[in-house]
């Protein structure tokens, strides 16, 4: 190994360590006709150790370029020889007459964010459909959720659109959501009683006279929130 690439071990290191396990960061020794890698971090990514030969493209076009064009080359797509994907970065090195000794490269494998991207593609449609979902107007039945998510307009939506609203009794009509609001656990949440008084556009003590009715009625079956 040129002793002038010595330099570049520690970097490496700090650079594997750093970037994380999804990152392979190793120096190749250009001198060496064969091109081998004298520091390697994370090289589980591709199997490569130290001693490993790099005989590739990128390692060619720096040997064949012209001067125009810089020292490196930034998120080139790459594949290893074990057929794993990288979106892959080379940094060459010269030393100080300007001679091409070395190059730093670093893959990053893209195989689970691809494995990912294949997951969420498999949603379909149904992944755009819960972008546009409309929080506020959607509880799950059955599921009881935080009160940080369950709002009190989310419930009184939820219960509005389960009742008849072809009751023409209005005092029925009201028993029926305070009735349904109560089961729901909704008055378990703060500023129930105001909050529902003005949906309703109904006094606060007319909330807790249909209110009553419901706990005479129902007793401990609410949810509770």
């Amino acid at each position: 190994m040129n002793s002038k690439l010595e330099r570049y071990i520690p970097l490496v290191e700090f650079l594997g360590k750093s970037l994380g396990e999804s990152y392979e960061v190793f120096v190749v020794d250009l001198e060496d006709p064969a091109h081998p890698i004298v520091a390697i971090a994370n090289g589980e990514n591709s199997g490569r150790n130290v001693g490993s030969l790099m005989r590739d493209e990128t390692v060619q076009y720096f040997f064949e370029k012209d001067d125009e064009q810089p020292d490196y080359i930034i998120r080139q797509q790459a594949v290893g020889v074990n057929g794993t994907r990288y979106v892959s970065s080379t940094q060459i090195i010269r030393d100080e007459e300007g001679n091409l000794i070395g190059a730093l490269l670093i893959n990053f494998n893209m195989e689970p964010i691809i494995h990912m991207l294949d997951l969420l593609e498999a949603f379909g449609s149904e992944s755009k459909n819960l972008q546009q979902v409309d929080v506020d107007s959607v509880v799950f039945a059955g599921e009881v959720l935080p009160d940080r998510v369950v709002s009190l307009q989310s419930l009184y939506n939820h219960v509005m659109n389960q009742i008849d609203k072809e009751e023409t009794d209005k005092t029925k009509l009201r028993q029926k959501v305070i009735n349904a609001l109560y089961l729901e656990g909704a008055f378990d949440l703060k500023g129930a009683v105001p909050f529902y008084a003005n949906q309703m556009k109904i006094s606060e003590p007319s909330v807790y006279r249909y209110l009553q009715k419901a706990k005479e009625q129902y007793g401990n079956k609410a949810k509770k929130r």
